[in-house]
């Protein structure tokens, strides 16, 4: 019986085939896990192509607030603290919110709520707030960056807040606020201030600071530094 030549051609064929691949095809490169690579002048060296793993200790967890005081429905843009820690100041686009962080713990004794726990031991927070007349003159602007009194020395307090909304810098008396309270009753029953004096700029208020009370002229007063979009002003 004659063999299949077309079958034995195949195959041949296939085998020749392989043969081509093998003898032309460039081998698979196997990536070694290390190398020697010597040089004229040094001894030959052991080189790892990977680095060696970096251990790194656990970060420490963020600090934990003391105390959570709610907010009043208003989005909070800017915060300042007194140099001694006892007063806070929140600023929001239509008020001020003064809040006072000592208060008399469970043992009687004076805390404050950087240190431990408020709750609702607290004082109710004090609004700073404009008047109907100055709410038509500023035409719906926002205030922004309320600051206390530059201190940064023991024994001195802050006698001032300052606020800027528009072209106006607006002017609170800390300490007639702090130590005589408020004159009148609003938004939500808190105690709310409308006593303060306003300034106008032709320009949009960027920013306003109070001179550090070292190089003021009348501790008395409050001096101010006050940024314009073209214009730095010193008011006394």
């Amino acid at each position: 019986m004659r063999p299949d030549c077309s079958c034995m051609g195949t195959k041949v064929e296939q085998m020749r085939t392989a043969q081509h691949l093998c003898t032309t095809s460039p081998m698979p490169h196997i990536p070694n896990t290390s190398s020697l690579q010597p040089t004229a002048r040094t001894p030959p060296t052991l080189q790892h192509p990977f680095p060696p793993p970096t251990v790194t200790s656990p970060s420490p967890p963020p600090p934990q607030a003391k105390t959570a005081i709610p907010g009043l429905g208003a989005p909070i843009t800017a915060i300042d603290v007194t140099y001694d820690g006892k007063w806070v100041l929140a600023t929001t686009d239509h008020y001020l919110m003064l809040v006072k962080t000592t208060y008399t713990n469970d043992k009687g004794q004076p805390a404050n709520a950087f240190e431990s726990r408020m709750g609702g031991r607290g004082a109710v927070p004090r609004l700073l707030r404009l008047r109907p007349e100055d709410v038509a003159k500023v035409k719906g602007a926002k205030l922004s960056k309320g600051k206390f009194t530059f201190i940064t020395e023991q024994g001195h307090s802050e006698r001032w807040i300052v606020a800027g909304c528009g072209k106006f810098s607006l002017v609170w008396n800390f300490t007639r606020i702090r130590t005589g309270g408020t004159e009148s009753i609003g938004y939500g029953g808190l105690p709310t201030s409308f006593d303060y004096f306003i300034r106008a700029k032709e320009e949009e208020v960027v920013d306003v600071a109070f001179v550090h009370q070292k190089y003021m002229r009348d501790e008395e007063q409050a001096a101010l530094v006050v940024a314009t979009p073209h214009s730095l002003f010193n008011l006394a």
